[in-house]
């Protein structure tokens, strides 16, 4: 038996082989996403916060909070149908309807520190300055945006509800 005769003799072995690992990965990367979903906790009207600041909210300052990228860029994580942007992300939950499915007491209490409600979020902490790792020296103590700016985003995300424009 050559090589060539032997590698055709072997291929189904390899290809049965790989469906098994990659059958093993699937299993350990499902069972992963399930105990990340239990480490999820659900808010209470009572955990939310109240508005960070006293300035009249403006949702088109939210909206350009959202896309601006020396601001929140929410859209790199995030997408909101029929917002004009050239990119919008996937990463994070759809936003179309964010305002129909959460008061904006839950979503200021999501962007202040979306790792409360799970502690595997990869959205940074925007109002939170302790805890925090690898922070510049210059930014100690920092929130990452300014009560204000949160304000603004949640007005802009409380009238995202899905309905056509």
């Amino acid at each position: 038996m050559n090589f060539g005769q032997w590698i055709r003799s072997v291929r189904p072995l390899v290809v049965f082989i790989l469906c098994l690992s990659v059958q093993s990965v699937q299993s350990a990367q499902s069972a992963q996403s399930v105990k990340s979903i239990k480490n999820i906790k659900s808010v209470k009207s009572s955990d939310t916060t109240a508005p960070l600041s006293s300035v009249q909210a403006s949702a088109a300052l939210g909206r350009e909070a959202f896309l601006e990228r020396d601001q929140g860029h929410c859209v790199l994580c995030h997408r909101i149908e029929g917002l004009a942007a050239p990119f919008q992300g996937n990463l994070g939950p759809d936003l179309t309807d964010v305002g129909a499915r959460l008061s904006p007491a839950q979503i200021r209490y999501r962007i202040v520190d979306a790792s409360r409600l799970n502690p595997e979020s990869v959205m940074p902490p925007y109002f939170r300055t302790d805890g925090l790792n690898q922070v510049a020296e210059s930014y100690v103590g920092q929130t990452i945006l300014p009560a204000e700016t949160i304000e603004h985003l949640v007005r802009y995300l409380s009238e995202q509800t899905g309905l056509s424009r």
